[in-house]
């Protein structure tokens, strides 16, 4: 049996088989058809993809076929001669285009495909990400979409498109960049913001703490530390910290990887303290902070005239502004405070309400009274003691006064009634 089954073999006739060159190309490359066996000078028909080419076999009955072809994904290639008839499959692989070829998060990608099956169903996605982009190929096979960019690690990596029906695929190299997110992107001392960043080194798991980033602000340095996660991301919610107005830098730097990156925050100024109503020759507190470092800063009232009306002070080197004002002579009313600083390009108008003040002091036998907060020229009716009128006196133009006089009857307390106003202390104790 091992001897006929041998003989057998040597004498089968030797079957030239169609050959294809390569069998799984890129789209783009040339195909080399092969064909031996035919008759001399016969036609050979060659059917691919539902197209008819003509080759012409040599005096030895062989052939070849260069072609280009059009469409991706699996082919079936026949041909035919007067008495030979063959098939062969070959594979093309797509091919993609990704522009630009690095960026970070929020770059938008431009990606053009070709060589996909008509009407093929195409995933596309980069390196790690959750939430692939679904699109749907021509009847050419080819399409052209945008791609945004989400949560990525650091470095190099690939950006695939793979087609659903046969699963070939194309890569392309993306290097991912580090990228520092503020919102919003400004405001004032105190305020929250949220820090964002992507392009870090990633958790290995997405379990274990991933890389430790130190974030800057300003010229403070590590005002708060976070640890990225799986996909080489942060988010923080952060406390605008005390630094002077203007533009200012945040900075988020990978202690491990040493990536880093930044992005501009602009400080804004904001007074925080300021009294609603006061008399004159009171001091009051005034507070602000987030100006520029040693900003000019003018206060004026809306009535006064003359080198009264405005008063001049300065932030410190950090911004800050706090001061102890003095209320100047103003008529009884509610005036309008301005707090200007033109390089911070802030004007606060605050209502402020004025209110007599009235103070005595008895001594070696002259009565004095001062007063201060009432109408303008207004006429102030006076009693020493409960019941014991002393005088009249006439306010001048800031609705101040003075009155001195030395008292036949004696009291323990001084009234002052505006006339026009009818506005009235109350008793008043005598120092």
């Amino acid at each position: 049996m091992r001897k006929l089954f041998f003989v057998f073999i040597l004498l089968m006739p030797f079957v030239d088989a169609l050959e294809v060159e390569p069998n799984i190309a890129r789209f783009g490359d040339k195909i080399l058809l092969k064909g031996d066996g035919y008759k001399g000078k016969e036609k050979v028909k060659i059917i691919i993809d539902d197209k008819v080419f003509m080759a012409t076999a040599t005096t030895g009955g062989s052939w070849t076929f260069l072609f280009n072809p059009q469409f991706g994904g699996k082919k079936m290639i026949t041909t035919k001669g007067i008495e030979k008839e063959e098939t062969a499959v070959f594979w093309i692989r797509p091919k993609i285009k990704v522009s630009p070829t690095k960026g970070s998060r929020g770059t938008v990608l431009t990606i053009e495909g070709v060589g996909f099956s008509k009407g093929e169903r195409i995933q596309m996605g980069l390196n790690r990400n959750y939430k692939p982009k679904f699109v749907e190929a021509s009847k050419r096979g080819t399409f052209t979409t945008n791609y945004i960019i989400e949560n990525q690690p650091a470095g190099k990596g690939s950006f695939y498109a793979v087609g659903t029906r046969y699963y070939l695929d194309d890569r392309k190299d993306f290097e991912m960049k580090a990228n520092l997110a503020l919102i919003p992107s400004k405001g004032e001392v105190g305020s929250l913001m949220t820090i964002s960043g992507t392009g870090f080194a990633p958790s290995p798991d997405g379990i274990a703490p991933g890389e430790p980033i130190s974030i800057d602000f300003g010229t403070q340095q590590t005002v708060a530390r976070v640890y990225t996660d799986y996909f080489g991301s942060f988010q923080i919610p952060f406390p605008v910290p005390k630094e002077k107005g203007g533009i200012v830098s945040v900075k988020a730097k990978g202690e491990s990887s040493g990536i880093a990156c930044e992005a501009s925050w602009t400080v804004t100024a904001k007074i925080k303290e300021l009294p609603t109503s006061g008399y004159a020759g009171k001091q009051m507190k005034i507070k602000g902070d987030g100006f520029f470092e040693k900003e000019k800063i003018e206060i004026t009232w809306n009535e006064m005239r003359g080198s009264q009306t405005k008063s001049i002070f300065f932030a410190d080197e950090m911004g800050v502004f706090d001061i102890d004002y003095t209320v100047c002579s103003q008529p009884r009313g509610t005036k309008v405070l301005t707090i200007t600083a033109f390089q911070s390009n802030v004007q606060e108008k605050r209502s402020f309400e004025i209110t007599p003040y009235v103070s005595a002091r008895y001594d070696e036998g002259t009565l004095t009274i001062e007063g201060t907060g009432f109408e303008q020229e207004e006429g102030i009716f006076l009693t020493f003691g409960e019941t014991n009128y002393i005088g009249d006196v006439l306010t001048d133009r800031n609705g101040s006064f003075f009155f001195s006089a030395v008292p036949r009857v004696f009291g323990k307390k001084v009234l002052a009634v505006g006339k026009k106003s009818r506005y009235s202390t109350g008793y008043i104790d005598v120092k």
